[in-house]
């Protein structure tokens, strides 16, 4: 039952036109009862309209017809808006990304936004999760009264891990780049107590209807970019008890050596004791941990411990990982950057501090322990034999993978997402090349393309810590759904007679195969594959870009030649008094000189 506008009871319209009425469910009943006459919270309003949502799809009713007639007879006049709610939440649609390769590692994403947002009671609009800085974010967009809110949040928080940087919201306006409306903000520093940061005032809704932000297709563009990232994950770690028979409590000042030491199925020295371990932390989408094994069997003056990086989870791939961490509260310890290479166990190679525990923090009961994570690459290792087998000349430029390019041997692989792969060498050309095939493109979604961007490196045999890269990387592309992929061709400066070479420090001395790492660096699936009417208004925008670039140049030649006339017009002003003086002393003398 609910109430009409002159205030008696009237039957609810719940009696559909078709012949199933009289199993009509009663929970409906219910739940359209408290939509139009109960008093709740929109977030309680929202929970039932789904729930209504559900039941009527199970009932095969139309329920935008049945709220609209109950709506008129309850006399609310809300129909519209619990429509809108009932739909759930709208999708901000990631639809472009651009890496500007400059030194703050700058990346801008560029979201769809519905204009449905324009509209009364329209619910948050989320974006899915995507990746910057080797940690999970996404955007909201949120509706008042008068204003759009924009919103960044880290999605992948940790305990004791600190991100900071720097971030700004642009709508795009179809005019001019100049109209368009943005917000900056600089050192946001995200953690589990603060893992959101925007602006609720954002841009007035009236503006957005007036000053043309709406594009063709009735969405908004919006763009965020993303700079100068920083995850700093710092703990405190309780010291073990002391022994040792030196004098604990004298502390002088040192410098603190680091050296390899090469680690071998997993032991350790008998003389470290229990390890001191911190709590985990995400980054790269991957947890870790950092592990500290003092060495206290001797005394304190000849005190060490050992320090390691642990990765506990993504064991399918190798990776390659750069840190640094500094112990101490003062900094007593700085590692500097390391970069090492984890292989499928997680454990990377720890290094040792020419110093105990308790001399690095100084006569206090806890270590203070600070790890900046800088990057983490996701690394798949392949093999490829570098002698090419005989009668395959007609598949070397079939380009159909896995015929094998030039005879060469061809490698199976899988990136972070799962998805396949296939490399193959090619012998046919003066330079060593390959070809990598996308093997799984005909699983692209469609109406998606998928970016993808990866390096490449030729592994020597003598374990350099920095392999070989190959020429012009890092790679990208976009990948959209078809049958089979062409293949990106990689070249390198590598002629192939050195391939011939018997102490070629690229190939195994046994079986002459090559070893390659090829990095997985980034991955998005995209909106809209196909060039559409919102990558004209950026077209748009260089342009309008381009010519007030060349009206300025213009313009400050102008003031170039005009500050080079009221140079030169100063100089001349400047000589005729000089010139005069001269004139004068020059009368003088020869006046003098007649006189004598």
């Amino acid at each position: 039952m609910a109430r009409s506008s002159d205030g008696t009871l009237c039957q609810l319209a719940l009696v559909p036109p078709y012949s199933r009425a009289a199993l009509f469910p009663r929970r409906i009943t219910l739940r359209i009862t408290r939509l139009l006459v109960g008093e709740m919270s929109d977030i309680d309003r929202l929970f039932h309209l789904r729930k209504l949502y559900l039941l009527a799809e199970v009932w095969q009713i139309n329920l935008q017809t049945l709220l609209f007639e109950n709506c008129e007879l309850a006399g609310t006049g809300r129909a519209a808006a619990y429509i809108n709610m009932s739909r759930g939440p709208t999708m901000a649609k990631l639809c472009r990304f651009v890496k500007l390769n400059d030194r703050f590692n700058a990346q801008v994403f560029t979201f769809m936004l519905s204009g449905r947002i324009l509209r009364e009671f329209t619910p948050d609009i989320y974006s899915k999760d995507f990746v910057y800085g080797y940690q999970k974010w996404n955007v909201s967009f949120v509706r008042t009264d008068r204003h759009i809110g924009a919103f960044l949040k880290l999605q992948s928080p940790s305990q004791g891990l600190r991100c900071r940087l720097d971030f700004s919201f642009t709508v795009v306006n179809r005019d001019h780049f100049t109209k368009n409306v943005s917000f900056i903000e600089k050192s946001c520093e995200f953690s589990p107590e603060a893992s959101v940061f925007g602006r609720k005032t954002f841009i007035e809704i009236e503006d957005l209807l007036k000053r043309n932000f709406l594009q063709e297709t009735g969405e908004l563009l919006l763009e965020i970019e993303m700079r100068n990232i920083h995850s700093i994950y710092e703990c405190f770690m309780r010291l073990p008890k002391e022994s040792g028979s030196g004098n604990h409590h004298s502390y002088h000042n040192y410098h603190a050596t680091n050296h390899s030491i090469h680690h071998h199925g997993g032991s350790r020295h008998d003389s470290y004791e229990e390890r001191m371990e911190s709590t985990y932390f995400m980054f790269g989408l991957s947890d870790w941990s950092i592990s500290l094994f003092p060495d206290n069997s001797v005394a304190e003056a000849d005190g060490s411990v050992e320090v390691q990086l642990q990765r506990h989870t993504s064991f399918d791939h190798l990776c390659y990982v750069r840190y640094r961490i500094i112990l101490g509260d003062e900094g007593t310890f700085d590692s500097g950057d390391l970069e090492q290479v984890l292989d499928a166990s997680g454990v990377g190679e720890p290094f040792t501090i020419g110093a105990s525990v308790h001399r690095l923090a100084r006569g206090r009961s806890t270590l203070r322990v600070k790890v900046e994570m800088i990057s983490v690459v996701s690394v798949s290792e392949v093999y490829l034999s570098a002698v090419p087998s005989i009668g395959n000349s007609r598949s070397s430029t079939s380009g159909i993978p896995g015929s094998g390019i030039g005879g060469a041997s061809r490698a199976h692989c899988y990136d972070r997402d799962k998805q396949a792969w296939i490399l193959e060498a090619d012998l046919t050309g003066k330079y060593l090349a390959f070809r990598l095939f996308y093997t799984d493109i005909s699983h692209v979604p469609r109406k998606f393309s998928r970016y993808v961007g990866w390096n490449i490196r030729l592994v020597s045999k003598g374990g350099s810590p920095r392999p070989k890269r190959t020429v012009d990387g890092p790679y990208s592309k976009y990948y959209v759904q078809q049958e089979a992929d062409d293949g990106y061709v990689i070249r390198t400066d590598i002629l192939l007679d050195e391939l011939k070479e018997p102490e070629c420090p690229y190939l195994d001395g046994e079986d002459r195969k090559m070893t390659l790492h090829i990095e997985w660096m980034d991955s998005h699936l995209l909106i809209n594959p196909n060039y559409t009417s919102l990558d004209d208004v950026t077209r748009l925008h260089k342009h309008q870009m381009s010519r007030e670039i060349l009206a300025l140049q213009a313009e400050n030649y102008a003031l170039e030649k005009q500050l080079y006339s009221y140079q030169q017009s100063l100089a001349k002003t400047s000589s005729l008094p000089s010139r005069s003086n001269s004139r004068a002393n020059s009368c003088e003398q020869n006046s003098t000189i007649n006189r004598m």
